[in-house]
Order: C-alpha cells, then sequence, then structure tokens
C-alpha cells in the first residue's frame, strides 16, 4: 500500500478513483464499508452501476450538478440504496486522466428551517472568515457579493465593487476580453473558464498587477445562473520561486567556477566532482520530495472540513500539523508532545491508541479537546520502517464531529416525538370514531323508534327513547368536555382562582348532580374529618371529584357503595375516593394516567382515556399529589392531597 493510498484510507468518507473510461480505479475503505463490496469485487466495475446517474456520461451528470458536486441516489450490493451528496474532481496523474469522488452521506433533519438557517450561517461563517477571495457575479459579468479577503486582495471596500463589472480588477488584455468568454461559454458551454482552475494576474485599486490562481464554477439556483471565483494569491510563492531560480543560477556559476579553479588537479578534480554530483543530486531529490511530500500534506489538511491531519514519530512529537481549528499557528506545534493538546485524564487512553498504531493497527476512537469531540483516524505510515516491524512515524486525522453528534441527538429525539404524536393520533382516531357513532347511533334510532309512538298508550316506550338520547348527548357532551379541558390545559389558558368555601357543602352539592349517574342500587357514602372551611379553586376541585367520582360509579357494579372521604388538617386538604369495582391490573398500573390510555379489562366499558390524565393535570395546577391502590377484581382507591395556606395568601392579597 502506498502513501496515495493510505491518505485516502484515513479519510472518514467514501472516496472513488475512476480512470477516463469511468472504470474504479482505486477505492478507500470508507466505500467497501459503505457499499458492501470488497476492493476487488469493485475494481473494474463501471460506475454508474454504484450510482445509475452516471450511466448517462460524464457531460450529462457534470451539467447537471453544477460545478461537478450534487445530490444522488446510490446502490448497495444488497441493492438497499443510499442518498448521497458526491463532489467530482479531475486530476493527472502519471499522464493519465483521472476523476476522483467524494461521497458524502446525506443525514436526514426533522425541522428543515432551522438546519437550513444553521448551515446559511456555517456557510457565511466560513466565506467571511476564508483566507482566500470569494466573489459571485452574474451572467453578465456584475459582481453580486464579495468576502472580506476578497475585496482587501484587491485594495477596496466590498461596498466600492459590488454592482460593478468584474473586469475592474482585470488588466489588459483579460479586460477586453472577459464578456466574450462569459458569452461563448452560456453559447457553446464549452469550458474555458468555468470550471477550470488557472493562474491570472490580477489589477488592485492602485493599478498594482499581481499573480493569484483562479478557481471558477458555474452554480444554478432555482431562477437564475451564477459563476463564483476563489482566488488564492501567489505573490510570495512566485517571489520565493523567483529567488529559487536565482539562488539554483548562483549555485551552478559557483559549482563551475570552483570546476575551472581545480582542473589543473585532475585527480582531485575527478573525487571532488563525482562527490559534488552525488551531493547535489540527493540533496535535489531530497528537496524535491520534502516539497512533494510537505504540498501533498498541507493541499490534504487545507481541503479538509472541520479537523486536523498531522504526523508524529515514535517520541509521539509532532513532525507535521495543519488545519485551521488549531488554536496556534502549526510551526509552534512542531517538536512539541502530542499529549499537550489533550487533558491529562485522556492521556493513558491516546497513548495506549498510538503505541497499537505503532505497531502496525490501524486505529479509530473518540476524544474530546476542549469541550468539542473529535473522531481519531490513526494510520501507521510504510516508509522508514524499523527491522524489527515497528513503525517510525504516525498519521493523524482529526475530524470534528461535535456538530454532527448534536444533530444526531437532535433527530433522535425528534423522531421519538414524532412517533409519540403520530402514536397519540392514532389512539384519539380510534378512540373518538367508537366513542362518538355509539352514542350517535342511539340517538339516530331512538329518534326514528319515537316517530312511531304517537299515542298515550305508547308513552312509556317514547320516554324511554327520549331518555337514551339524552343519556347518549350527556356522554358525548363528557366526550367533548374532556377534551375541550385537555386542550384549555395544553394551552396554559385554566388558572387557579382560589375563594373560601364550606367543604362539606361542597360534597354534598357534587353526590346530588352526579347521582342520576348511578347505576341500579348504587350508592356514594360520604364521610369528612376536621375543620370544614376550604381556600382553593372550587372548579378545579369539582372537575378532580366529578371525574374520580364518574370513574368509580362507571368501573363499579350494581349495588355496590363508593365510600367518598374528606379531611382537613394542618392547612392540608386529602380527598379519597373508594370503590369495589373491576381494578386496575397491576401490569398496566405504570400507565394509568398516560393520555388515552384504557386498561385491557375496562376496553367494553364507555370512556375517552383521557380523565385521569386531565384529573393529573388540574392536581398539578393546586401544586398537589395523587396517588391510588388498586388491585384486579377487588376495587380502587385514589387520594388527592394538597396544602391550602399558599392559597390563602393569595385571598389575602
Amino acid at each position: 500500500m502506498n502513501k496515495f493510498e493510505q491518505i485516502l484510507n484515513a479519510s472518514p468518507n467514501p472516496v472513488i478513483i475512476c480512470d477516463k473510461n469511468h472504470r474504479i480505479d482505486t477505492v478507500n475503505k470508507a466505500v467497501v464499508d459503505s457499499f458492501g463490496y470488497s476492493d476487488t469485487e469493485l475494481s473494474g466495475k463501471k460506475i454508474y452501476e454504484l450510482i445509475p446517474a452516471f450511466q448517462e456520461g460524464w457531460d450529462v451528470v457534470e451539467e447537471a450538478i453544477h460545478s461537478y458536486e450534487g445530490k444522488f441516489t446510490a446502490f448497495k450490493k444488497n441493492q438497499d440504496f443510499l442518498s448521497i451528496y458526491l463532489n467530482i474532481t479531475d486530476f493527472d496523474y502519471d499522464h493519465e486522466e483521472y476523476k476522483a469522488i467524494w461521497i458524502y452521506n446525506i443525514m436526514p433533519l426533522s425541522n428543515v428551517n432551522k438546519a437550513l438557517q444553521e448551515s446559511q450561517q456555517r456557510l457565511n461563517a466560513v466565506i467571511n472568515t476564508a483566507v482566500d477571495g470569494i466573489i459571485t457575479i452574474s451572467t453578465r459579468g456584475i459582481i453580486e457579493s464579495i468576502n472580506p479577503a476578497g475585496a482587501k486582495l484587491f485594495g477596496y471596500e466590498p461596498h466600492e465593487v459590488i454592482g460593478e463589472n468584474i473586469m475592474i480588477f482585470m488588466p489588459e488584455p483579460y479586460r477586453s476580453a472577459h464578456d466574450g468568454y462569459l458569452k461563448n461559454y452560456q453559447r457553446t458551454r464549452q469550458a474555458k473558464i468555468i470550471g477550470i482552475g488557472r493562474e491570472v494576474e490580477g489589477q488592485k485599486k492602485d493599478g498594482t498587477i499581481f499573480p493569484f490562481n483562479l478557481s471558477t464554477s458555474e452554480v444554478i439556483l432555482d431562477d437564475r445562473v451564477i459563476y463564483t471565483g476563489i482566488i488564492h494569491d501567489i505573490t510570495e510563492q512566485k517571489e520565493a520561486k523567483e529567488k529559487l531560480h536565482r539562488l539554483n543560477i548562483d549555485l551552478e556559476n559557483r559549482v563551475e567556477k570552483r570546476t575551472r579553479e581545480l582542473a589543473t588537479l585532475v585527480n582531485q578534480l575527478e573525487v571532488t566532482n563525482l562527490h559534488l554530483e552525488e551531493e547535489v543530486q540527493e540533496r535535489k531529490l531530497t528537496e524535491e520530495e520534502l516539497e512533494k511530500s510537505q504540498l501533498l500534506y498541507t493541499k490534504i489538511a487545507e481541503n479538509f472540513p472541520n479537523g486536523i491531519i498531522s504526523v508524529i514519530n515514535q517520541e509521539l512529537k509532532y513532525l507535521f500539523i495543519e488545519g485551521k481549528e488549531l488554536k496556534k499557528q502549526p510551526e509552534d506545534w512542531l517538536g512539541h508532545s502530542i499529549f499537550e493538546r489533550f487533558d491529562s485524564e485522556y492521556h493513558k487512553e491516546l497513548e495506549i491508541k498510538l503505541r497499537n498504531a505503532f505497531l502496525g493497527t490501524t486505529q479509530t476512537f473518540e476524544l474530546p479537546i476542549h469541550d468539542e469531540l473529535y473522531i481519531l483516524y490513526v494510520v501507521p505510515l510504510q516508509e522508514g520502517r524499523e527491522p524489527e516491524g515497528n513503525q517510525l512515524q504516525l498519521l493523524i486525522v482529526e475530524k470534528n464531529v461535535t456538530e454532527l453528534r448534536k444533530a444526531e441527538e437532535e433527530t433522535y429525539k425528534s423522531l421519538q416525538k414524532e412517533k409519540q404524536l403520530n402514536e397519540l393520533k392514532t389512539r384519539f382516531v380510534s378512540m373518538a370514531s367508537h366513542e362518538f357513532r355509539t352514542p350517535l347511533s342511539t340517538i339516530l334510532s331512538s329518534s326514528s323508534l319515537i316517530a312511531r309512538y304517537d299515542n298515550d298508550e305508547t308513552k312509556p316506550k317514547r320516554e324511554k327513547h327520549i331518555a337514551r338520547i339524552q343519556s347518549s348527548v350527556k356522554n358525548l357532551t363528557s366526550i367533548l368536555n374532556d377534551f375541550l379541558s385537555l386542550d384549555k390545559l395544553e394551552q396554559g389558558k385554566i388558572m387557579v382562582n382560589p375563594i373560601q368555601f364550606d367543604m362539606v357543602v361542597f360534597a354534598k352539592e357534587l353526590i346530588d348532580e352526579i347521582e342520576n349517574m348511578l347505576k341500579n342500587k348504587q350508592e356514594i357514602v360520604y364521610t369528612h374529618q376536621g375543620e370544614v372551611g376550604v381556600v382553593s379553586d372550587q372548579n378545579v376541585l369539582k372537575n378532580i371529584c366529578l371525574n374520580l367520582l364518574s370513574n368509580a360509579i362507571k368501573y363499579s357494579n350494581e349495588g355496590q357503595k363508593i365510600l367518598f372521604q374528606s379531611k382537613i388538617e394542618n392547612q392540608k386538604v386529602s380527598i379519597w375516593v373508594q370503590d369495589y369495582g373491576i381494578g386496575i391490573p397491576e401490569e398496566e398500573q405504570s400507565h394509568l394516567f398516560e393520555r388515552f390510555f384504557r386498561a385491557q379489562n375496562a376496553t367494553n366499558i364507555q370512556g375517552t382515556g383521557l380523565g385521569l390524565n386531565i384529573v393529573k393535570k388540574y392536581v398539578d395546577l393546586l401544586d398537589g399529589e395523587i396517588h391510588f391502590e388498586s388491585k384486579e377484581n377487588e376495587g380502587t382507591t385514589f387520594c388527592v392531597s394538597f396544602k391550602i395556606e399558599n392559597h390563602e395568601k393569595d385571598i389575602a392579597n
């Protein structure tokens, strides 16, 4: 495995290298993991076997995705599909043309607007802090935006150039030819500037001409097309290159002069020239290799999003480090221990992982750095291997996954909440269709039968059906009242309005009101202990007691007693409702106060499953507590208690 393949495998994202015939040449480990093929199976395959859109050809796909990037559907070996975002770049290697396809999985987000806002904020932050100039223009060449680095590069303020033609930055002959380039591209779609990186000259506000690398691309929006340009100033590189050229010329002159001076010493000249040529050649080769290696590392680090790339030696000290997330300049870290960037509590774990990597094992793990979470990919480098098999250097790729983990957590929470809401909707529709259909059917049939009983002999039957209609209307009213109460409670529209009243009088009036709901020979037995004066919200307390008593009546058989007790002691009100009915199965008692919940032994008894949920919310309004004890087929006891001293203060105020 060469260094190029090691670097590809260090990338956490899938990368596919294709030749000019669209056949897969090289893939990294992430492709094998994502698509389920082995690298042997993938080698030589046509790219459209993984990504069908490529079957139409490179030109069609590149035009469809604009600027060589876009969202597509891909297929795994097991025919499962993936929704992917890819980016295509062209490069030459060993005089052959290749294309690199960088693939990113798309993560679904429940709140698209929020995600779009955050994405736009991140994009603006990246553009405004970018060290290179970034400019967008219209199809007529009018400047629509420029980042601070771009404006500074040309010596302008952003407002001085926005709305001007891009030719303001161009010296001749580029200035005169630019509009022609744009029109020719828009007419023929043959890229001579758009989509091609090249070296050009720019003109600053003060007239200074300077060289820069220009990368342009076409962006197709919903309603129009714009062009973007990324400008990288290479003035210093040019000067350094020229200086190096002069130094090389000077060196060659010195060698030539020395050769002439030593021409008389033939024997020494042969030996000296031989060593000198070897030294010069070795130095050139070393410099070329170092320059290539440094350029490669730097290029990877500059284009690696939200991460840091470094190389360390066996002393765990940095030989190379690059990345925009560094808190210091890269040169400040060279020669320093890697442990200086991590909290001491993680040093032992980090050292174990690194030592294992030096033995030739690739390591992948997560560690926090200054409250940010990073995933580390540690790859042993093959060059410079010691005789014992240990690696002399490690390549470390650090990827910031803080936002990704937060997004995954938020997405999971949103999915869980959506799942709960869907379940509630399903249960509500099922319950409502059943609970509304039964009384409505009764009302319809009874009203039809009443019309037939129009004389005195049929009066009892008529009254019977009228009573059925009234009972059904009361049931519907009760259901609607539950829905309205729940809606008001959810929206916070119900406020506690405490007044002073007599608890015993309140309880007896409540029993009189609910008496017509009693089944045959059922009886409510009420007792009270302690003082009778209460300060609380009478309506809230009435709704609590009505729900508990109506449940006791509903779930008790004919002829059974229902015990209703109250007690006032030490500024605390306690109320008990006890029945001897069907009870609640023990395995279902933990769900009793959930919305729409109904126990299995109560499915044939009319009810919405909202009553106790509403009771719990009313008790919370009074800052109270509710407890219950129940045993199946033996009955249930509910106890509600709350303090009244706070409410007395409200009355005083």
